[in-house]
């Protein structure tokens, strides 16, 4: 899966044990050493990085002073990591087309790489949500057809048990083949939302508003949300193009969707406002949709286009804005707080001016991990999100982060 707010449910019980053995200590540098290190002993991130055309998985020891203490085998640079429970994977995307297991401790070992293609070629899987140990379902942009796995399959011929047909999402019908631009998911309950960037065949342009379509994954049917009737579909309308993210909250108890609009103005001339993003709350039980976030228009737009979110709380999240015109110097994006309940966009966030922002995600202690695309200084840095400042030094990887994964092994 992709989001890492849902997926790590020992991130409290871990960060309240480790302020346990905090307070129980002295206050020498020794002292502070070995607390920190018996907290984090055994705990890791994982990242996707990528410097084209290469791309790998670098392993951040929390205990090794959050240092890469190990990489596994590298390949080419559209992959994504993937992780459940202790279970850790490589999403391979476009022409990989594959899911690979890898062990945690042992870099050098791959316990498994299995095709995602099916009866299919080229399918650019996007996303593994995982529904149980034995049970999966894999998103794949290329096809119309969303497979169900079994991780735990001793081989290749018993890897796919099934599949969900969703080529209703096509917003071009007329297609030989259909392709809904199915980009995520996520699993709340007995329930799969699906999220679907519906884009022309040509171009990739952003001509039809999204979709989230629901699921149950007891019999992997899908739900009439009672949404979608003015469109004949089954799910729920966005009212925004080209959505590029879908999240579950715990602690919010909705499922959040960031629509970006034609935030690539420059490659897709299509005519009209490219302003047509926002960030949308669902409510997984009734289906209704919120909008927290409205990027305006052509003339009220001051900030750029919405590019990723990630929301907190009911007070607190952060959002990255997108410059379509190069500034003249720094990044393309910057990051801001803002309050959901409300939609006002806050101050930006002051460490991060001038950096290219690849990832935001809560860690397994409760900071907020920001990759850093850059060539010469690629990594992580962590946010304390009551002061918004920057906690130690840049966590420096190989490559460019693509997406973030944490693992507490400890018993």
């Amino acid at each position: 899966m992709t989001n890492s707010i849902h997926r790590f449910k020992a991130a409290l019980p871990l960060a309240l044990t480790a302020s346990l053995i905090l307070s129980a200590c002295s206050s020498s540098d020794n002292d502070d050493a070995a607390a920190n290190m018996l907290a984090e002993d055994g705990v890791f991130a994982f990242a996707a990085t990528s410097a084209f055309p290469t791309g790998q998985i670098e392993r951040i020891s929390f205990a090794d002073g959050y240092t890469v203490n190990g990489t596994y085998p590298a390949t080419t640079n559209d992959i994504r990591v993937e992780t459940f429970n202790n279970d850790l994977y490589q999403l391979g995307r476009f022409d990989l087309d594959s899911l690979t297991k890898f062990d945690v401790n042992d870099t050098s070992v791959v316990e498994y790489q299995y095709s995602l293609n099916g009866d299919e070629s080229k399918t650019n899987p996007y996303d593994v949500v995982f529904a149980s140990e034995t049970k999966a379902y894999v998103i794949r942009y290329g096809s119309p057809k969303i497979i169900i796995i079994d991780p735990t399959a001793v081989d290749e011929a018993s890897f796919i048990i099934g599949e969900i047909d969703t080529s209703a999402y096509d917003p071009d019908l007329t297609d030989e083949v259909p392709e809904p631009r199915a980009s995520g998911g996520v699993i709340v309950g007995n329930q799969l939302f699906v999220l679907f960037e519906r884009l022309s065949t040509t171009l990739f342009s952003p001509i039809e508003q999204g979709y989230v379509a629901v699921y149950d994954i007891e019999t992997d049917t899908e739900v009439d949300t009672g949404k979608g009737e003015a469109d004949q579909l089954m799910g729920i309308p966005l009212g925004s193009l080209n959505p590029g993210d879908i999240r579950f909250n715990e602690a919010t108890g909705e499922v959040y969707v960031t629509g970006r609009g034609n935030i690539f103005v420059e490659f897709n001339m299509l005519p009209g406002d490219p302003y047509s993003g926002g960030l949308f709350a669902i409510d997984p039980t009734t289906y209704d949709l919120n909008q927290l976030l409205d990027d305006g228009d052509a003339t009220t737009n001051t900030l750029g286009f919405i590019e990723r979110t990630l929301v907190l709380n009911d007070e607190k999240g952060y959002v990255s804005f997108y410059a379509s015109e190069a500034p003249a110097e720094g990044s393309r994006n910057t990051l801001y707080t803002f309050n959901p309940s409300t939609g006002i966009v806050g101050e930006s966030v002051a460490a991060l001016e001038g950096m290219q922002i690849a990832t935001l995600d809560i860690g397994i202690n409760g900071f907020l991990w920001v990759g850093i695309s850059s060539q010469s200084a690629p990594g992580f840095l962590r946010l304390d999100t009551t002061s918004d400042t920057v906690v130690g030094e840049l966590i420096r990887t190989d490559f460019s982060p693509l997406n973030v994964e944490f693992i507490d092994t400890t018993p």
